[in-house]
């Protein structure tokens, strides 16, 4: 399993099909934003968002929401994320890319 966080922001990641790769992005919960997955290709056939402890050592700090991918199909797909408040417009907020190519 690959694990990637922020510092993958951006970038293009190669896998196999049948790789997993795990996402671990920081989310300040007390101040209302969340991460949600915008897109995720083709190529990225299975997501689950697994069950986050908070890793906070002291109140308002952030904490981690992860997501586990599966590389499904062959191909290249688009993976965006957006941390945004819910009542903020659409289109706001802080964005996450990655681009998952996958061979056979």
């Amino acid at each position: 399993m690959h694990h990637l966080d922020e510092a993958a922001n951006g970038r293009t990641i190669s896998l196999q099909r049948g790789d997993t790769f795990e996402l671990k992005l920081k989310e300040p919960r007390t101040s209302g934003y969340r991460w949600k997955v915008e897109e995720a290709g083709k190529a990225v056939g299975r997501l689950q968002e697994l069950e986050t402890q908070s890793e906070a050592s002291h109140p308002g700090a952030s904490a981690p929401r992860r997501w586990q991918f599966t590389a499904e199909r062959t191909g290249s797909s688009f993976l965006r994320l957006r941390l945004q408040r819910s009542w903020e417009p659409a289109g706001s907020g802080r964005l996450f890319d990655l681009t998952v190519n996958v061979a056979d």
